[in-house]
């Protein structure tokens, strides 16, 4: 156990440096300033999430200031005790080598990384989610009263992303499907957990009640949008790059064993049929639905968790026979993500134009320099407030320009409602003059007719290592006309 723990330490010291170097040298991803308008303007819900991700920005801003450490700060804190956790619950309930398995899993593994160095919902929701299936699991494998601590865990976790519901679900079907551990259906704790859940949850409810259902028309829209083959193998290839292939393959095949013994009544461990639960659940959910809809990359993470802690306990059983590839494992997902580092923030490959996904940090550079700089000589244009037509671009203005007037977000052309649809009624903004800000030399036609005029101001590049990688544009945009003209 002691020579476990040393190595967890070296290992964690180590990542938690490249993370916090990593951090403190980028600028922030538009969607993750979106989120720092969050924490500006606390709900209890959200039109596209719940309020969690608001609630730790607010906290990790207040301790650190509104720069892209202080919106992160959080994030890198709430992975890391995860990884904490997860050594604990390894060594407390199978063996310090199933700790260690699932400590390097959950710092080396990419999935992991990208969302402790960036702030979305996703990072609460793997936090809490994965804290409640260890709660759960102690529930039923050591004394019912963690049944309490996790369904506050639970509810968190669905104030953070409503698609844990696939694997509480599995949690849920449980005690059903193990024969030893029916008698938890009469377990009043175990029905407590789930109400406990629901409570947490509540507010988000309200809101939406109170707001035309905002989140369930928008998130309903966004769901069902049509994918077909294509799609489905791209987001599928996606969560094979980011668990890296033999971590990917232990998370479907082990659920997937279990679950098989299960139906032809072979004998199956409860303690990793409870996992395989939880897996098989919103695996199903997520592999069938993808094949009719466009998902993003991100929102099948619900489904590995369960397939994550099985492999880590099969890894440790089985240490002599996958030492090795768990070593490939571990080398090349660090080695992924030393390239990924070393590209984001020194820049040592110039890729074709287009061609390389982290120029996504570097976009919107000229914010941070010629525009703020521009600003600073002509007052004129100080004086206006800033607009844009998409949540992103309004909120890197309000981050990394500050100005005395928070920008806002017009949802024009068939752009959907965000969070200024809520802070801002469009009706309180027609017929003023604003300083229009784009991603782009144009302006399209659609959203130009919102408008009785708009003249070019000034154009600036953002560069990357001497580079062009996008263009921000300024507009004088006179008498905005309304979203319904």
């Amino acid at each position: 156990m002691k020579k476990y723990l040393v190595l967890a330490a070296a290992v964690f010291v180590l990542f938690t440096a490249v993370k916090l170097h990593f951090i403190s040298s980028t600028m922030v991803i538009d969607d993750e300033a979106y989120y720092g308008m969050y924490s500006r303007h606390l709900a209890p819900g959200y039109i596209d999430h719940g309020p969690v991700v608001a609630l730790l920005v607010r906290a990790s801003t207040a301790a650190f200031g509104e720069t892209a450490f202080g919106v992160r700060a959080g994030s890198v804190a709430l992975l890391s005790l995860l990884s904490i956790a997860l050594f604990w619950f390894g060594a407390r309930f199978h063996s310090p080598r199933a700790g260690w398995a699932l400590f390097l899993i959950s710092m080396t593994t990419l999935l992991y990384f990208a969302g402790s160095v960036v702030v979305t919902p996703d990072t609460p929701m793997v936090f809490f989610m994965m804290l409640a299936l260890m709660l759960y699991y102690a529930a039923f494998f050591s004394h019912r009263y963690y049944f309490y601590p996790a369904g506050i865990m639970l509810g968190l976790a669905m104030l953070s992303k409503i698609s844990v519901v696939f694997p509480a679900l599995g949690v849920f079907l449980f005690p059903l499907i193990a024969p030893d551990k029916r008698a938890f259906l009469r377990c009043r704790e175990f029905y407590l957990s789930f109400i406990i859940a629901a409570v947490v949850f509540s507010p988000f409810l309200v809101w939406n009640f109170q707001n035309d259902l905002a989140f369930i028309r928008y998130q309903g829209a966004h769901v069902f949008r049509p994918g077909g083959i294509k799609s489905f193998f791209d987001l599928w290839g996606a969560q094979a790059g980011l668990l890296f292939p033999i971590l990917f393959f232990f998370a479907i095949y082990l659920p997937g064993q279990a679950i098989v013994n299960r139906i032809r009544a072979r004998a199956v461990d409860p303690r990793r049929l409870f996992f395989a639960i939880t897996a098989a659940v919103p695996l199903g959910y997520f592999m069938v639905q993808s094949m009719f809809s466009r998902y993003e990359a991100n929102w099948p993470a619900p489904a590995f968790f369960g397939g994550i802690m099985l492999a880590g306990m099969h890894i440790a059983e089985h240490w002599e026979r996958l030492r090795t590839l768990f070593a490939v494992q571990v080398a090349a997902s660090c080695a992924l993500i030393a390239v990924a580092v070393v590209q984001v923030v020194y820049s040592p490959i110039a890729f074709p134009a287009g061609k390389d996904v982290t120029n996504r940090y570097y976009a919107y550079q000229a914010l941070a320099g010629p525009v703020r700089e521009f600003l600073e000589r002509e007052p004129r244009y100080r004086s206006l407030r800033m607009m844009s037509a998409n949540y992103q671009i309004p909120s890197m203005v309000n981050l990394y320009l500050r100005p005395d007037r928070e920008a806002v977000a017009i949802s024009v052309a068939g752009y959907h409602d965000t969070l200024y649809s809520f802070v801002y009624r469009d009706a309180t903004l027609v017929g003023q003059d604003y300083l229009f800000v784009w991603l782009g030399e144009e302006i399209p036609n659609n959203i130009r007719r919102h408008f009785n005029s708009l003249e070019r101001v000034a154009t600036f590049p953002s560069v990357r290592a001497g580079r062009v990688v996008g263009v921000v544009t300024l507009w004088e945009a006179k008498g905005y006309r309304g979203r319904a003209f």
